[in-house]
């Protein structure tokens, strides 16, 4: 899986199409999919983060802990950089997920 994120974020490499990359038709295709790209790339590194910790040896509570640590430095930095994420979620309701995440006794629980 880690291979497939890193074959997603990379960036594309034009080499018999490099006469055509300053098109302004590509240039505005490339700006209207940077969000659709840069979603895609997070949901990639969540699942990650998400199957590198139930799959540890760390007991539910730690789990549970470096999940909600997690969610609170990764999401939230990414709110406070996008103001539009504030239209999906918002900091308060970010803070009440990290808040259930922490205190849920078990890794499943805390998933839902």
């Amino acid at each position: 899986m880690i291979g497939e994120v890193q074959r997603a974020t990379k960036p594309v490499v034009w080499i018999h199409l490099q006469k055509y990359s300053s098109l302004p038709s590509v240039l505005d295709t490339r700006r209207a999919t940077e969000p659709a790209r840069t979603l895609m790339r997070g949901v990639a590194l969540y699942s990650t983060q998400l199957v590198s910790i139930y799959a540890s040896d760390l007991p539910d509570r730690s789990k549970t802990a470096e999940l909600s640590r997690y969610l609170d430095a990764a999401i939230r930095t990414r709110i406070e950089s996008n103001p539009g994420a504030e239209s999906f979620i918002t900091q308060r309701s970010l803070d009440s997920a990290v808040v259930q995440v922490r205190d849920a006794n078990k890794f499943m629980t805390a998933l839902a």
